[in-house]
C-alpha cells in the first residue's frame, strides 16, 4: 500500500513538469523580393552581412525566414535542412535564398573548395504613377479671366526693334495692341475667345475669355 502511493505521487509530480517546447516544422511560401545564392548539397555559406533576411526551402515550402545576427547563424553555414531545424520540402532539391533590400549587398559562398562573392541586386524602385490628365470644366457664358504677368520683346526681334521707336514700356504697347483685337485660344481642349480686359498698375494685362461652344460637324453621306 505504501509503496502503491509513492508510485502515485511520483506520477502527478511527472504531469506537472513543463512541456518541452519544439521548433517550428510548418513550412511557409517563399519571402517577397526573394534572391538565389545556391542549392543545397555542398554548398556552404561563409559570410553574410547582419540583418540578412534568408530563407531555405523550394518552390512554395519553405523554412520560415529567418535574420542574421553578429552570432547566428554559426558561420560558414551548411545548406541542407538539418541546419535550419526541419526539410520543408522532402525528397527536393532546396536552396538558400536571400531578400532584396534598397541597396545592394555580398554574399560569399563555397562550393567544392570555390568561393564565389554574388552580389545581391538592390530593389527596382517601382515607376512613378502615370500623371493624371487634367481636364478642365468650363461653363459657357461665363467670363474667365486671364493674365499676362510679365511680358518682354525678345532681343533683335522686329518687335524690340519697333519698341526702340516708342518711349513705351513692353505691357503697355502690347496693350495698346489687344484693346483692337478680339484672339481665340485652346486650353483643355476648349476654345476660348478673349478680349481686352484693361491693364493694371503693377503691369500685367488682362483678358476676359468666354468658352465657345464647340458645334459638332453634321455627318454628310454622298449619293
Amino acid at each position: 500500500m505504501k509503496k502503491s502511493l509513492l508510485t502515485l505521487l511520483a506520477l502527478g509530480s511527472l504531469a506537472l513538469l513543463p512541456l518541452k517546447s519544439h521548433a517550428q516544422t510548418t513550412s511557409v511560401p517563399p519571402m517577397a523580393n526573394t534572391f538565389k545564392i545556391c542549392s543545397e548539397g555542398a554548398c556552404s555559406i561563409v559570410t553574410m552581412p547582419v540583418g540578412t533576411v534568408y530563407q531555405y526551402g523550394t518552390g512554395s515550402t519553405w523554412v520560415p525566414a529567418a535574420t542574421s545576427t553578429a552570432t547566428s547563424p554559426t558561420l560558414p553555414l551548411f545548406v541542407s535542412y538539418p541546419a535550419f531545424g526541419f526539410d520543408p520540402a522532402p525528397g527536393a532539391v532546396k536552396q538558400f535564398n536571400v531578400q532584396q533590400t534598397a541597396a545592394p549587398y555580398t554574399v560569399t559562398w563555397k562550393l567544392n573548395g570555390v568561393i564565389t562573392v554574388t552580389t545581391v541586386p538592390a530593389l527596382v524602385p517601382p515607376a512613378p504613377p502615370a500623371p493624371t490628365a487634367y481636364t478642365p470644366t468650363f461653363t459657357p457664358g461665363t467670363v474667365y479671366p486671364a493674365t499676362w504677368t510679365s511680358i518682354a520683346a525678345i532681343p533683335t526681334s522686329a518687335a524690340a526693334d519697333l519698341l526702340a521707336m516708342f518711349p513705351l514700356p513692353p505691357f503697355q504697347f502690347y496693350a495698346g495692341i489687344l484693346q483692337n483685337f478680339t484672339s481665340n485660344f485652346n486650353l483643355g481642349g476648349v476654345n476660348f475667345n478673349c478680349t481686352y480686359g484693361g491693364m493694371t498698375t503693377a503691369g500685367a494685362v488682362n483678358l476676359n475669355c468666354v468658352p465657345v461652344p464647340i458645334v459638332p460637324v453634321a455627318a454628310t453621306t454622298s449619293n
